[in-house]
């Protein structure tokens, strides 16, 4: 299964808030994974003052599904002279098949003689990877802070303007290192202005630290990356090893 990486980069939050913070993320993404069908495993959350960061195994494409549309009563879908009738022919336009497309069944197997029209809807799957950025745009908007700010930013998901807990300034998005997209955009007069972050494999590293190469931008390609990388960088993405430190 591919590795999904999602980190995003705040400006600075309270250490207290990151317990919290690290749970939600880990949570609210396996939720959001799991109703977009991508059976997530494995999904680990980490958090430091300028990240919140979750990551895990995600499968590359939705299963292909099925789904029964039930109709009218198979007794009104013909008149007496054997024709369909309007109800018949309004069930098979609104599923989008000719009327002798429809099967019969019973919908209450306690009454296998009740028949009523039948459409089985099928569903091809979609890939991971264009399935995830509305996964991403619904887990930054239910993420629960104690404090919210609005920036003014906005995201093209039809909710409109994004309050956080902090501004956003960078999202590293990689679906087996490659990017994916989302874009977040200024909110100008509670509509869409100009893109202000866009998701990539950049990260940031340590404010101040090391001297003479604080803060700077480091490509990632995977979250094994993400972590040494930022080492270098002097940020420790796991609590327990921070402590141990």
């Amino acid at each position: 299964m591919p590795e999904f990486l999602l980190e995003i980069g705040v400006e600075e939050m309270p250490a207290r808030w990151l317990p919290g913070l690290t749970e939600q993320m880990r949570q609210r993404f396996t939720e959001l994974a799991q109703a977009s069908l991508l059976v997530p495993e494995r999904v680990q959350s980490f958090s430091t003052p300028r990240r919140l960061v979750v990551t895990g195994q995600v499968a590359a494409r939705q299963a292909d599904r099925e789904e029964k549309v039930w109709g009218p009563a198979a007794k009104i879908a013909k008149d007496a002279a054997g024709n369909w009738t309007k109800a018949a022919e309004g069930f098979a336009k609104k599923s989008g098949v000719a009327v002798d497309q429809l099967q019969q069944a019973p919908r209450d197997p306690a009454l296998p003689a009740e028949l009523n029209l039948l459409h089985v809807k099928r569903t091809a799957g979609r890939n991971a990877r264009d399935v995830l950025p509305a996964a991403i745009a619904a887990l930054l908007r239910g993420l629960a802070f104690p404090k919210r700010m609005s920036w003014d930013a906005w995201l093209e998901d039809g909710k409109g303007t994004l309050p956080f807990g902090r501004p956003i300034r960078w999202l590293v998005a990689l679906l087996d290192a490659q990017v994916v997209p989302l874009t977040i955009y200024e909110a100008q007069a509670a509509a869409k202005g100009r893109t202000i972050v866009e998701s990539g494999d950049t990260t940031y590293g340590h404010r101040f630290l090391p001297p003479g190469a604080a803060g700077r931008a480091v490509r990632v390609r995977s979250f094994e990356d993400l972590r040494r990388h930022l080492e270098e960088q002097r940020v420790v993405l796991d609590p327990a090893r921070r402590e141990e430190i």
